[in-house]
């Protein structure tokens, strides 16, 4: 895992590196069980993936490890988290997951870690909810609801935030990154791993009208939502001008972390068409 202050040029070197990218991952699109290296789980293993279409399959959610069942995109979040905090992870944390795999992960591997759900409009910040759903994937448990850009803690709360795929679903992220820097202690960390596509500008999908009803500005756009059968929305397809997003929120590093291990099986998206391609990225920022 590297770490550069310079978005673009490690944009331009995964640019300059399209013609292999493209050879390797033909060849791992070859097979449906291939053997590798998982770092969460430091050994050997075999990853699987299942192809979703016909024409393109994603492989950023695809390779998971036989021994974790992490899929390729956790596990190079938690390689980032790793590296940057620490296994276990020290300090107070904040973690927009619940009911993953990915916060069970971190739990395990934290020493004061608090995971928070969105449910919806019809709820405040830090209200306490269950659901039919939440109830089918940990018990009886009620789970925090925490709306990212009007969060209910106070200012310098937590050494670290983590997020994972949720900033392109919310309405205002220059608002959500900034409610982010305020929760943060003074050298604390922001970890964002969600889809940035290989271009400058960030792609408008929807927004909120006054009444707060979604106004679709271009095709529109759901990701599967582990609280809805239905999906939730994507309002924004991030391009790198999110490193400037963030950095304009007041962080005072911003860094994007990256990485492109075939043996890991840590690879792009797969995308065929070259203006919504992803690489392996994601954002760390510091207070």
């Amino acid at each position: 895992m590297k770490y550069s202050t310079d978005p673009r040029s490690v944009l331009n070197m995964f640019l300059s590196f399209e013609p292999i990218r493209k050879e390797i991952e033909s060849q791992l699109m070859d097979s449906k069980c291939v053997g590798g290296y998982c770092s969460f789980c430091q050994s050997e293993t075999t990853f699987s993936f299942s192809r979703t279409n016909a024409f393109w399959t994603n492989l950023r959610g695809q390779f998971s490890c036989s021994r974790c069942n992490l899929e390729n995109r956790f596990r190079f979040l938690l390689k980032s988290i790793e590296a940057t905090l620490g296994f276990p992870i020290p300090g107070r944390g904040l973690v927009f997951e619940r009911i993953t795999p990915l916060y069970r992960r971190l739990r395990d591997n934290s020493e004061s870690l608090l995971g928070c759900e969105y449910f919806g409009p019809g709820y405040k910040s830090g209200d306490m909810v269950q659901t039919a759903r939440t109830i089918n994937a940990i018990g009886d448990e009620k789970i925090r609801h925490e709306d990212m850009q009007n969060l209910s803690f106070e200012a310098d709360t937590w050494d670290y935030i983590i997020q994972s795929d949720v900033l392109e679903h919310i309405p205002d992220p220059n608002k959500a990154l900034a409610e982010c820097f305020r929760v943060l202690k003074p050298g604390g960390v922001l970890l964002i791993a969600c889809p940035i596509y290989g271009t400058e500008e960030t792609d408008p999908i929807a927004k909120l009208d006054v009444d707060g009803e979604i106004q679709w500005v271009n095709k529109p756009l759901y990701h599967g939502d582990p609280m809805s059968s239905e999906g939730v929305p994507v309002f924004n397809n991030f391009g790198f001008d999110l490193f400037d997003r963030v950095r304009e929120a007041g962080f005072s590093r911003v860094e994007i972390g990256f990485d492109y291990d075939p043996l890991e099986r840590l690879v792009s998206d797969n995308n065929p068409f070259p203006k919504t391609l992803m690489w392996p990225v994601l954002v760390r920022a510091y207070v």
